[in-house]
């Protein structure tokens, strides 16, 4: 019985997300419309201002909108990075890292910032470089059991959710499963990436799923589900960085100065996110549709944790390689030297 609800279940989704795709709505923005839209100045002022600035359009990608990054939204909607001279176009891609690497595999997105997959892409040859840090770049993800789940041997036999084949989601769900000695074999890991992991617990249709904050928040205040295991706090994550800022090769080469602009525009909009946090607050539980004091309680938590200078952590990451490697998602003859993957030197205050 548990397989056809959960089988009528995808079924549903599938329908949707193609009536989605038919409408041409697969890459999103936080304000809602299409990519192509999200660009354009929405009044005359806007446009008249643009054009006396010569803007230089970035397209940037990031994955669903949520509390993680939606200061850079947040930023852009207060002209922090027009200050900077750029027109940053910010889309979304819904169902995770996997989805948005193929997106910039595609060669229509300038920068962007997500999880290892970018480490997966750069390994295969997908033409784009690390950058910088974003304001989170530790592990985010959470093994959140429901009722049926004490502990993480618990998930034996039982339906485990997480995000995309490939994404940082299931590889922290495959990693937690191996440290605390369960078998993949013995579980039934169900990749949902893009699906909301409240509703999957709340439905029933998992006994235990990997979430990120404010999700995990979420389902302990309602009761449906209580953390059993962050993944941080495992030993293969305990040096380890997850997410990263990428530019394309591409405009590295023709327009290094872009690149810079747009890393001064992260590293005034995180400061700006920091002076304005009751703007933050209302604005990110307007355009999520989140409780104000959820979201109040996040940044309460997060904020003192953000990375404003945009280094990264090159050991942790050396180290996110090795762990790729071991899940099978790397090119195990990808030559990790710092020129193949790195490139810093246009982060403010760099001096390059």
């Amino acid at each position: 019985m548990k397989a056809i609800k959960w089988f009528a279940w995808i079924g549903s989704v599938f329908v949707l997300i193609m009536a989605l795709s038919a409408c041409g709505s697969s890459p999103s923005n936080v304000n809602g419309g299409t990519a192509k839209e999200s660009g354009n100045p929405s009044s005359g002022a806007e446009q008249n201002a643009a054009e006396t600035k010569k803007l230089t359009k970035i397209v940037y990608v990031q994955l669903k909108p949520d509390l993680t990054d939606i200061h850079t939204d947040f930023a852009k909607e207060n002209g922090i990075y027009e200050k900077h001279g750029i027109d940053l176009d910010v889309i979304h891609f819904d169902a995770g890292g996997p989805e948005a690497l193929a997106g910039v595999a595609g060669g229509d997105i300038d920068m962007g910032n997500f999880g290892t997959p970018i480490l997966t892409g750069i390994s295969r040859g997908v033409p784009i470089k690390v950058v910088a840090s974003p304001a989170i770049r530790e592990n985010p993800f959470v093994l959140v059991g429901g009722k049926k789940v004490e502990k993480v041997e618990d998930v034996k036999g039982k339906v485990l959710g997480t995000g995309a084949l490939g994404g940082g989601n299931h590889q922290a769900a495959k990693n937690i499963l191996k440290e605390y000695g369960v078998p993949e074999t013995e579980t039934d890991l169900r990749p949902a990436g893009g699906v909301d992991a409240y509703l999957l617990l709340e439905q029933g249709v998992v006994d235990a799923v990997v979430a990120t904050e404010p999700a995990v928040s979420r389902i302990e205040k309602d009761g449906i589900g209580k953390t059993i295991v962050k993944a941080a706090d495992i030993e293969v994550y305990k040096n380890y960085q997850h997410s990263f800022v990428f530019a394309s090769d591409e405009l590295i080469k023709t327009n290094p100065d872009a690149v810079r602009a747009v890393l001064a525009g992260h590293k005034e909009a995180i400061e700006y996110a920091k002076e304005h946090v009751e703007e933050l607050i209302a604005y990110a539980s307007e355009k999520l549709g989140y409780e104000e004091d959820l979201v109040r309680d996040y940044y309460q938590k997060i904020i003192p944790t953000w990375i404003v200078d945009g280094n990264v952590n090159v050991e942790g990451t050396l180290n996110a390689f090795e762990i790729l490697k071991d899940l099978n998602e790397l090119d195990k003859n990808f030559d990790t030297a710092q020129e193949n993957w790195l490139n810093l030197s246009f982060l403010p205050g760099s001096g390059k």
